[in-house]
């Protein structure tokens, strides 16, 4: 009776475990649709002010895209923390931005910049596709710094990737060999590259807290941050590269503005904030919730594709989704690859 007693625990367990897992990677994936959509509108406003080497309004895209991504934050952080506080005492919420943000929210400014200037010249899926790369400079990075060979499972899964993302980048009707597809398939990898320098700076930033409204409210911080870098990339070199005003958000109609500032809402603002709320829920799961929501972000590049193929008309073949589903197969081997590589170590 003893032995049924406690199988009947271990099943319990076993079934909430189960649970939670499935319930975060729901979330996760709902996170790759908005960020997967989010490119497609993106790209509508940018292609308007396209010119032969780049998008002149990529810096008022930006910035709409991070002012609505911000206000969404401090808005549904606020407001949780009030339900909260209505319940039961809370802590008090601070505003303040942290000197270990500087690096990474310069990391985050880079990879926006190039990543918006990238869907003016070629498709959002390919632009997404090769950002997504960066899991593979991450791995690597991390090797180099910690001067560890790599497991073997770990190049197996880089080749799957790479197999992937040619053929969504390969098959894509609006890549060819023409200058200005070859300077945004270069923007869309610094893109990626920069994006994995975020990654690896910003991870020891978010563990300040666990309350989750101040963890939005951090991320807001983080983001206007971001902001203000992609000002100092503008000003500097951006200008000079993609054309543009030296007065913000004014290269755009308003129209425009307006739609990019309700796109960041979801495209920056939600989807961190389901990001977020995905491993919440998986982390009891340990290795395994690491795993599920990157498989669930990498989506993204997905519902890129269809998005862009629904909203926007963007031709596609079929071979290109088949090189999506390659390509998240490979993202999430990676990520197990270099889970055990690390597990190995301790």
């Amino acid at each position: 009776m003893k032995s049924h007693g406690r199988d009947a625990k271990v099943a319990d367990s076993h079934g909430s475990w189960s649970g939670s897992m499935a319930r975060g990677f729901l979330v996760a994936v709902l996170s790759s649709v908005s960020w997967g959509i989010g490119n497609t509108i993106t790209k509508y406003s940018a292609d308007k002010y396209s010119t032969g080497h780049g998008t002149s309004a990529v810096i008022d895209v930006s910035l709409a895209n991070y002012i609505g991504g911000c206000i969404t934050l401090l808005v549904v952080s606020w407001l949780i923390n009030e339900r909260r506080k209505s319940h039961e005492a809370g802590p008090s919420l601070t505003v303040a931005p942290r000197k270990n943000m500087i690096i990474p929210a310069f990391m985050k400014a880079c990879n926006t910049y190039a990543f918006v200037a990238s869907v003016a010249l070629v498709s959002a899926g390919t632009a997404a596709t090769l950002e997504n790369l960066n899991v593979l400079w991450t791995t690597i990075f991390t090797s180099i710094v910690a001067r560890k060979f790599l497991h073997w499972s770990w190049f197996l899964s880089a080749l799957i990737v790479i197999v992937g993302t040619s053929l969504v980048v390969g098959l894509s009707p609006n890549v060819g060999i023409k200058s200005h597809a070859i300077a945004g398939i270069i923007l869309a990898i610094i893109a990626g590259l920069t994006f994995s320098g975020f990654i690896v700076t910003w991870r020891p930033a978010q563990l300040n807290t666990d309350y989750l409204p101040q963890r939005g409210i951090e991320t807001s911080v983080f983001l206007a941050m971001a902001m203000l870098g992609m000002l100092f990339i503008h000003y500097v070199i951006g200008k000079e590269l993609f054309g543009g005003s030296w007065i913000p958000l004014t290269t755009i109609r308003p129209s425009d503005l307006l739609l990019q500032i309700a796109n960041g809402t979801f495209n920056v603002g939600l989807t961190y904030f389901l990001m977020a709320q995905a491993y919440r829920i998986m982390a009891e799961s340990g290795v395994m919730a690491s795993v599920l929501l990157s498989l669930g972000v990498s989506f993204s590049v997905l519902f890129t594709v269809i998005s862009g193929w629904l909203i926007l008309r963007a031709p596609i073949v079929p071979l290109q989704i088949l090189g999506v589903v390659v390509f998240s197969i490979g993202f999430a081997s990676v990520q197990a690859a270099t889970k055990t590589d690390k597990a190995q170590d301790v």
